[in-house]
């Protein structure tokens, strides 16, 4: 997932997505929701990302190009409808899962290299 797009206006986010998901390109806004909010202290910073990273120069290409049409474009509604698939979702956590457990047990090494490192001083 790489962002190709960042402004403070919803409607600004929304015109970018419409834009690039017509080109075959599927995207997501980053704090989309929360820019609904309005916290003054607070930029509504969006990101506008898409999910596909080889579809990247396209995208570059489609914001500042009106008559780009992209050779790597995907059916969109059919992207999205995979994404919310259970298939995919659990392969997706699975890659988590393992991350977690490699993370946990490098973590686990370290505090026993450090521990027995710590006794013989």
């Amino acid at each position: 997932m790489k962002e190709v797009y960042r402004t403070q206006s919803l409607e600004e986010a929304n015109e970018i997505k419409s834009r690039l998901e017509s080109a075959g390109i599927p995207v997501m806004i980053s704090n989309e929701h929360f820019s609904a909010l309005r916290i003054p202290l607070f930029p509504n910073n969006l990101g506008v990302f898409i999910y596909l990273d080889e579809q990247y120069n396209d995208a570059c290409r489609v914001l500042t190009d009106t008559d780009y049409s992209p050779d790597s474009a995907v059916d969109i509604e059919q992207f999205y409808q995979l994404l919310e698939s259970d298939e995919f979702k659990h392969s997706v956590n699975s890659g988590y899962l393992i991350i977690l457990a490699w993370t946990v047990s490098l973590m686990l090494i370290a505090m026993l290299v450090l521990f027995f490192l710590y006794r013989t001083f």
